[in-house]
């Protein structure tokens, strides 16, 4: 009976040491919120979170809005490269700006191709929300991103969701330029539909207005209206 009592507490003190290790584990892959501290007074927040190269610190004000973003490697130090993004926001609390840094923080190019971006807004006749990104190099001058376009213009639907994107040149004429893996995009249309759950599809044209490609980018489709006529015009026509 000892013996059996014996066993019995290993193998629970085994299972406990193996809990107590995932348990670890799990709290080592957490994010860790502390008081974002500026001459002995508490700013906002500042969230620490692991991630494969290391860890990303993101900088929130005292309004919750996200100021800045930096990137360290194991030892703390900020990576090579862009490594720290700063946000601005405008008087009525819409974004503003964004700029990509070095460690010395200087504007530097990120893998988009652009060191920096800026956001206006408008509404347009029909009284859909325009926003316009445009993109900018390292001497703040305007320039094309990688993708092709140097301003993106998007008009939004009544909950806020695109509803057309235009890409257009330093002259604001239509780019050709790469979106979603489709080459020679100068606008593309999206449509909202309603399956299992809301499909969103996305039409890509050219400049002539030719559509390039068809795409159903997330949602799942239901059996019921896979036949309708919207689908038909979206995917098929």
């Amino acid at each position: 009976m000892k013996t059996i009592r014996v066993a019995v507490l290993a193998a629970w003190c085994g299972a406990a040491v193996v809990c107590a290790g995932l348990l670890c584990s799990c709290a080592t892959n957490r994010s860790r919120i502390e008081p974002w501290m500026k001459d002995g007074r508490q700013v906002g927040t500042m969230e620490t979170t692991p991630r494969p190269w290391g860890s990303e610190i993101r900088f929130k004000d005292s309004a919750g809005r996200l100021l800045q973003t930096e990137k360290h490697n194991p030892d703390g130090r900020l990576l090579a490269g862009v490594c720290i993004i700063k946000l601005s926001y405008g008087d009525g609390g819409a974004l503003a700006e964004e700029q990509h840094l070095n460690a010395n923080e200087r504007l530097t190019r990120n893998d988009e191709g652009y060191a920096a971006r800026r956001w206006t807004y408008a509404f347009d006749s029909d009284h859909c929300r325009v926003v316009e990104e445009s993109f900018f190099d390292t001497n703040l001058q305007p320039a094309p991103t990688a993708a092709g376009f140097a301003i993106l213009r998007r008009t939004e639907d009544e909950q806020g969701r695109a509803k057309k994107i235009e890409f257009l040149d330093l002259a604001r004429k239509p780019a050709p330029s790469t979106w979603l893996g489709v080459a020679n995009v100068a606008q593309v249309h999206y449509a909202y539909l309603q399956g299992v759950t809301t499909v969103t599809c996305a039409a890509f044209l050219d400049s002539s207005g030719k559509v390039l490609d068809r795409k159903q980018l997330s949602g799942q489709t239901s059996g019921q209206w896979e036949n309708s006529y919207t689908t038909y015009y979206y995917y098929y026509h």
